[in-house]
């Protein structure tokens, strides 16, 4: 799923003194139902504010399974009627789209946020009792490759790293994400150090359209209290296709105690998980170096 805030310029604005605001945003609760539905219930975009005195428009959206294209905000603008232009279009979180959605709701744009969460199958882990089991981040680094090659060497991971840069770059362009060849490891026991890398991975990844979104979702284990079930572990996979869930592993050196028993419980849902959505969405296994009793159990989870 892809998820965004779309921000322009409100044109032929009343004067905000004649504008009966709840009236208004109330009469554009049906069209948006309906564009839902004319998308194939694919793409839901709704109305977030209008600020008449600034004349400013803030829209949200969510994209289930198709590529991102700039004609769908187009076609939505005519099809509510609403004169909204020089706007520009930004990848948010999901976290950040369900809080403008609520915005929405709240402004009566729309009638329920919880229908729309429901309805796209991510209320569960996305909803307002759901449990908040993992961290999203959008990439913003816009390394080159030459740039990516000096990072990878100042972080001395030239022998492994380079080579697989190099491998993503060489690979045919595509339109759109179609797959993933390969999952990866990134082992190191500096936690700095696996961020970095785990960042020049995505910015090449998409550069080269081999993801979709900026967007990753990242799950620590083992946790305490967000230990998720593996309906929560399919749902977050679901959101994530075209992009990336990344999966960090704290020290396992309490081998025997009950949190690392339920750590290695959690592994064996997710690697179940994984193998089901490994074509729509790319893991990356984030671990300390010596970190073998639970990089055994990914590579033998059964």
């Amino acid at each position: 799923m892809l998820f965004y805030r779309i921000e322009g310029t409100l044109e032929n604005c009343e004067s905000p003194e004649k504008i009966d605001k709840e009236k208004r945003a109330e009469s554009f609760q049906v069209p948006i139902s309906e564009f839902y539905a004319g998308t194939g219930r694919q793409c839901h975009i709704s109305i977030v504010s209008e600020n008449f005195s600034k004349k400013v428009g803030i829209l949200c959206a969510v994209i289930r399974d198709k590529f991102f294209d700039i004609k769908i905000v187009e076609d939505f603008i005519s099809a509510v009627d609403l004169n909204l232009t020089n706007y520009e279009v930004k990848e948010i979180t999901m976290r950040a789209y369900t809080d403008l959605l609520r915005t929405s709701d709240r402004n009566d744009y729309i009638k329920d946020d919880s229908d729309v969460l429901s309805d796209l199958n991510i209320e569960d882990i996305c909803g307002r009792r759901s449990n908040r089991f993992f961290d999203e981040t959008i990439t913003t680094c816009n390394y080159t490759k030459s740039e990516m090659h000096l990072k990878a060497t100042e972080l001395l991971f030239q022998s492994t790293f380079i080579p697989e840069i190099d491998r993503i770059y060489m690979g045919k362009s595509v339109k759109s994400a179609i797959g993933h060849p390969v999952h990866y490891f990134i082992q190191n026991d500096d936690k700095n150090n696996r961020d970095k890398i785990l960042e020049i991975l995505l910015t090449a990844l998409y550069q080269n359209q081999r993801l979709q979104s900026r967007r990753y979702s990242k799950c620590t284990f083992p946790d305490e209290w967000n230990e998720p079930g593996e309906t929560e572990l399919k749902t977050l996979y679901k959101s994530c296709r075209g992009g990336t869930v990344v999966i960090c592993f704290n020290d396992d050196n309490s081998e025997e105690n009950e949190l690392a028993k339920r750590s290695i419980n959690t592994i064996m849902k997710l690697c179940n998980v994984m193998r089901k959505y490994r074509n729509d969405v790319l893991t990356i296994f984030c671990l300390p170096a010596t970190s073998d009793k639970i990089k055994n159990t990914l590579y033998y989870p059964n």
